[in-house]
């Protein structure tokens, strides 16, 4: 039956499996944020009850064509349960598992709801062409849940446009070719070995060395070094490069908290569809055009975000208070480090290069973008308000970036 759980296979990952054999992790546990964003552990005892996650929605946003094909969509899951759910996987894949994707969901309270952006890469051989994709949490029953009956959705008839040239055909393997491919398979996993063990090695002789370009860093000076020294005395110059780039937005940040006690419950990050949108919108009033020719632009962004704080909330009969940052990012500062050692016995010293190294830094702030007071996702009424309060926030912020 039609979104109903089936039975989906453990997917074997090798990479990751040979990665923890190689550099096993330490002991792991399951945490949500507490009240103080302080994180603590959530128990699952005997008689406490148990979680009961049900995927509430899911729908594609967009389809975005690049080297690749990437299918975006928004998922919301809710706990109905009576006990918080430990972090669990979520995972999208196609009836014939050509693609598949999966992210961890962080621990959800009783009651509450979580949405998550995803994105899956696309085969070209979908363009013009019609397909399903099955979204389930928790595939490996990993959580004590109540009911598994609504821990799978299918979303029929998802429409991918033609963006250039189908490459099914030469992209299919014959199976003379999947043949000549094995022994090629064996040997690019024990190289895969190889290369994870190495790449330890250099993960630790790098973390030292880090902590040693941290305690030169913190003694470093602007020019060279003085003409005197004492051997065996060490100087660290630095130089100072300051790329100037234009702050940008990088994605945006949903938060809702209470409106009475002011606890933050929810927060969400979203990226591509519409921080680019209000950077379309910043540029276009940053190159003079009038705010006033922007009405339709701005109109269709808080059209589009409200839409997506609703869903935020769905449900939920919690009055909260929304806000949307925005992130953004720009200035670099490049620091040039080079370490010297005085040689040599006086009177005869001179300093030598011992290492030299960089470091970036980039500039970053959260801007509010909206603050809403007292948003029910229950109620009916905010659909057809949020856009007007929407609008006139956006604008204000695009004339005042």
């Amino acid at each position: 039956m039609r979104n109903q759980p089936g039975s989906l296979g453990l997917m074997l990952r090798l990479p990751l499996l040979l990665a923890l054999m190689i550099f096993p992790s330490a002991d792991t546990h399951t945490y949500a944020q507490s009240d103080e964003s302080s994180i603590e552990p959530i128990n699952q005892e005997p008689g406490q009850g148990e979680c009961d996650l049900r995927i509430v929605d899911a729908f594609p946003l967009e389809v975005i064509p690049d080297n690749e094909i990437t299918l975006f969509l928004w998922i919301v899951i809710a706990n109905e349960g009576k006990a918080g759910s430990p972090s669990v996987p979520l995972t999208i894949h196609d009836e014939d598992r050509q693609v598949s994707a999966t992210v961890t969901i962080n621990p959800i309270r009783p009651g509450e709801s979580y949405g998550e952006e995803m994105d899956v890469k696309i085969p070209a051989s979908w363009q013009g062409t019609r397909h399903t994709l099955i979204v389930e949490i928790d595939p490996y029953q990993e959580a004590p849940e109540s009911n598994r009956e609504n821990n799978i959705f299918i979303i029929e008839g998802i429409s991918i446009e033609r963006y250039a040239p189908d490459t099914h055909e030469e992209d299919r393997a014959t199976p003379e070719s999947n043949n000549t491919l094995t022994p090629l398979l064996i040997v690019g996993v024990i190289g895969l070995a190889g290369f994870l063990i190495l790449s330890g090695w250099l993960l630790i002789h790098s973390s030292m060395r880090a902590g040693r370009h941290k305690r030169w860093e913190r003694q470093a000076k602007q020019g060279r070094p003085p003409d005197d020294c004492q051997p065996s005395h060490h100087y660290c110059e630095v130089e100072n490069q300051v790329e100037l780039k234009a702050m940008h937005i990088t994605h945006l940040e949903f938060i809702a908290t209470e409106a009475g006690s002011g606890r933050e419950r929810r927060r969400q990050t979203i990226k591509v569809r519409l921080p680019s949108a209000l950077r379309s919108l910043i540029l276009a009033r940053r190159q003079g055009e009038s705010t006033d020719r922007l009405i339709p632009r701005i109109e269709a962004l808080a059209q589009d975000l409200s839409q997506m704080l609703l869903l935020f909330i769905r449900d939920d009969r919690t009055s909260y208070n929304l806000a949307v940052n925005a992130h953004l990012e720009g200035i670099e500062l490049t620091s040039n480090f080079t370490l010297y050692q005085c040689v040599g016995t006086p009177p005869k010293t001179s300093w030598k290069k011992l290492a030299g190294w960089k470091t970036r830094k980039r500039q970053e702030r959260d801007d509010p973008v909206i603050a809403l007071s007292g948003v029910n996702g229950a109620d009916t009424a905010p659909a057809v308000r949020l856009p007007t309060e929407l609008f006139s926030q956006i604008r204000d912020y695009i004339e005042r970036y």
